[in-house]
């Protein structure tokens, strides 16, 4: 039974954020590179988002996705480069394509984290599915995506 007074708000994780500039590790300029967002501004920005959710009254709803195959996400990142690029990127990877869902899977855990402890709840998707899927299925017909 729908809840007429409930108001979802869905926030999606989908890992760009915890994203190096790959152009610039690409090109052999960037050897010591941080992630486009760290994690201490990764978790300020989310933080205040869930609050000032709570804050006008929404129910917030957490979406993450599950790690990126590393290999594909390999192929996504270094798509259109050329090998020299490639290898380049590999060689920041230390020959581990693995680190990609590696470390997506740290921003992952830290999301998953700081929305336990903000009471919210959270919905892990595997490749394929989307938000609307998963909430379609559970009855959520009406919400916002933030």
């Amino acid at each position: 039974m729908k809840n007429q007074n409930l108001k979802l708000e869905v926030v999606e994780f989908d890992g760009r954020e915890c994203e190096f500039d790959w152009q610039a590790i690409a090109a052999g300029r960037d050897m010591f590179a941080y992630p486009v967002t760290s994690m201490t501004e990764f978790v300020l920005k989310y933080s205040r988002i869930f609050s000032r959710m709570k804050a006008e009254g929404h129910t917030p709803v957490a979406v993450i996705h599950a790690p990126a195959d590393p290999e594909k996400e390999f192929a996504r990142i270094t798509e259109g480069m050329s090998a020299r690029e490639r290898d380049n990127v590999r060689t920041w990877l230390c020959d581990n394509v693995g680190f990609l869902s590696e470390w997506q899977e740290l921003y992952n855990q830290r999301f998953v984290e700081l929305a336990d402890g903000m009471d919210v709840k959270v919905i892990v998707l595997n490749e394929g599915e989307s938000a609307q899927q998963i909430l379609d299925s559970l009855g959520w017909i009406e919400f916002a995506v933030c």
